[in-house]
């Protein structure tokens, strides 16, 4: 899987020319690995290789609908964890989730020195998620931080928790390669 997602697959996603940047990641505790990749065009699944048999693999499309960064983070920087969260929320809900998203969770979050850079997507032609949040990590001591700890016990997240589709979410930690 490591050597046709670093032989095959990123290769052909860095020679298309809207590719801004390409990070590969392996996670932490399962055998499972991830590219992310950052276009400056349209692109579509059409546009990759095919896994070869044996290797699952899914791709998902989406566009940025927030960004937050630390002031002092250099746009070379390369931080050594990802940590993804792919949601599926249904439509009467947007609004709402991407108001808490913004307004509180991640203002509190980035109270925190350690969470760097955290991209939100809306994803597209997909029927398992609707939102993603990719969150650029240096330490792990992140995951344990104050700051996150009291992101998750605000009122209003304490009422978005009582909805299955916030806690039925996909969660991955993955450390960057290379």
């Amino acid at each position: 899987m490591i050597r046709w997602r670093d032989d095959v697959a990123a290769p052909s996603i860095e020679r298309r020319q809207p590719a801004v940047r390409v990070a590969r990641y392996t996670a932490f505790n399962v055998n499972q690995s991830a590219i992310v990749a950052e276009l400056s065009g349209a692109g579509s699944a059409d546009d990759l290789p095919s896994a070869p048999k044996g290797i699952e693999s899914s791709v998902l499309f989406a566009h940025k609908i927030s960004e937050f960064r630390q002031p002092s983070l250099h746009a070379d920087a390369s931080p050594s964890i990802l940590y993804s969260v792919v949601f599926d929320i249904p439509q009467e809900w947007h609004e709402e989730f991407n108001a808490w998203y913004d307004q509180e969770h991640m203002p509190m979050i980035f109270e925190c020195r350690e969470w760097l850079r955290t991209m939100r997507y809306r994803v597209e032609g997909s029927t398992k998620a609707t939102h993603l949040a990719l969150h650029y990590i240096q330490d792990p001591s992140a995951f344990d931080s104050p700051p996150l700890k009291a992101a998750r016990l605000t009122p209003w997240r304490n009422a978005l928790v009582k909805h299955r589709w916030f806690t039925d979410v996909e969660k991955m930690i993955y450390y960057r390669q290379g």
